[in-house]
């Protein structure tokens, strides 16, 4: 492998950005990265920038679906009473048994919420 500004001399590194092979004049490190000196330090330093950045993505993520189970569950069981309630006060309306119904899945789907946030919280 060849350096791809100098030709007569061996590569010694990979730029991150271009993946052109590079010889001790040509590269520069930045992060622990491999970059084409003057060229693509820049582009490097962003992905390096984005790569530091997804690492902390998996936390909030976890978090935002527990809040997100809390509030769905909330939901449920207010619909849940509110259909429920009427029910057995001797109501016959469907739109009881609808609301039932409603809350019953907005309870599930909290629970969904929060097996995602423990899967997420797992990566």
């Amino acid at each position: 492998m060849r350096c791809f500004n100098h030709a007569e001399i061996h590569g010694v590194a990979l730029c991150k950005a271009c993946a052109r092979a590079l010889c001790h004049d040509c590269v520069v490190e930045i992060g622990g990265v491999s970059a084409c000196k003057g060229r693509c330090e820049a582009a490097v330093a962003r992905q390096n920038d984005i790569v530091e950045r997804s690492q902390s993505v998996y936390g909030k993520t976890a978090s935002t679906y527990v809040r997100a189970g809390v509030f769905v569950i909330v939901m449920g069981v207010a619909f849940s009473w509110l259909g429920i309630d009427p029910i057995l006060a001797g109501s016959t309306s469907s739109a009881n048994y609808i609301f039932a119904a409603l809350g019953i899945l907005f309870v599930c789907w909290g629970f969904v919420q929060f097996w995602a946030a423990k899967k997420w919280r797992t990566k």
